[in-house]
């Protein structure tokens, strides 16, 4: 579970730097780890929970313009996958990393695997906190479960 926070916490840093330095074109990520105290969101907007959840996606406004790559974004898909993705083009049921052109979507991720439902405290919900301009949106994978895919 641990890892699992871990991961959440790196996904909430590269998104709100990313808005920090006003998401300027991007050519290549880094990855850094650091230990903290995990909170879960005070107030969030749960978009799903309960058992029997897999590859689902929802759409969700965001009350602010994020500029991702130079192009502005006012809504994202939250994947069940460990994903968002910027705009109004579904991702479908993959597992996508950080972007792709290729795709016509943008994506970042914070886990990009087979999660599924843990337990009946399975619940993925977002939450927009802050004043304009200063304002972070943050979403929340909580007890999801590392599916294990046999081939």
């Amino acid at each position: 579970m641990k890892k699992y926070m871990k991961s959440v916490c790196v996904f909430i840093f590269l998104l709100t730097n990313a808005a920090l330095l006003k998401a300027q074109f991007i050519t290549a990520y880094t990855f850094s780890q650091s230990t903290g105290t995990y909170s879960s969101l005070v107030s969030p907007t749960v978009l799903a929970s309960g058992t029997g959840l897999d590859n689902e996606r929802y759409q969700v406004s965001i009350p602010f313009n994020f500029l991702m790559d130079g192009v502005g974004f006012s809504s994202v898909y939250v994947a069940m996958n460990g994903f968002i993705s910027f705009g109004n083009t579904d991702p479908g049921t993959g597992y996508w990393m950080i972007n792709s052109g290729a795709t016509g979507f943008r994506v970042v991720s914070g886990f990009d695997n087979d999660l599924g439902t843990l337990n009946a405290s399975t619940e993925l919900s977002y939450q927009t906190t802050g004043v304009a301009p200063n304002r972070v949106f943050t979403v929340q994978w909580s007890h999801m479960g590392d599916r294990v895919i046999q081939h």
